[in-house]
């Protein structure tokens, strides 16, 4: 049996003197608590959201908190506010970069597509300070593709759908720079279609 506990400690903890650790102030984070609960009410009509209101306002407050970190380090404004059908939302979340972040609880590997076309941002909540989260790094697409591994996941019902995956890479992350995403720039050219890199 997978000891994740072990593999944990050996393939994210290990790294993380090289997190970066960010505080969000009382009003960032109110913010985003305030956005989590209005897309959780308005996801309510979603049947695959039906399920479980709690550990989904939970997930929508980590993957924001990633977002708010990630915002406030870069000095950027990340955090899309719209409320709108999941499958329209399901791209890169950084405004002009085809970028994504994929934030996690602490003592849990991120949960990736199996098929990653875009880079992600990694982040770790801290697992008892509300509002700290730590930025692991930068993942490029080869890397989200090569390391990962299904038995990560721990919720059999998203497990058996087979199109997610966990990921354990943390040992290849790039720091996080403008410089580190300045290559998925989306650049729109002549005719209004833009293209990322």
């Amino acid at each position: 049996m997978l000891d994740l506990l072990d593999l944990y400690q050996q393939k994210v903890a290990k790294y993380a003197d090289k997190f970066i650790k960010v505080t969000l102030n009382p009003l960032e984070l109110g913010h985003i608590v305030r956005t989590a609960e209005a897309l959780v009410a308005a996801k309510q009509n979603e049947t695959h959201h039906r399920k479980d209101g709690a550990s989904e306002m939970k997930r929508f407050v980590n993957g924001l908190k990633g977002e708010g970190a990630v915002a406030k380090y870069l000095k950027m404004d990340i955090i899309n506010p719209t409320i709108g059908v999941s499958i329209d939302f399901d791209n890169p979340d950084i405004p002009g970069y085809n970028v994504g972040v994929k934030t996690v609880a602490y003592g849990h590997f991120p949960v990736i597509s199996k098929e990653n076309t875009y880079p992600q941002i990694i982040c770790i909540c801290h697992p008892v300070v509300d509002n700290v989260i730590y930025i692991c790094g930068l993942a490029d697409v080869a890397l989200l593709n090569k390391c990962q591994y299904d038995d990560l996941i721990l919720d059999p019902n998203l497990k058996n759908k087979g199109t997610k995956t966990g990921f354990y890479g943390f040992s290849e992350l790039k720091e996080l720079t403008i410089d580190s995403i300045e290559p998925y720039k989306v650049i729109t050219v002549e005719g209004g279609e833009t293209h990322g890199s």
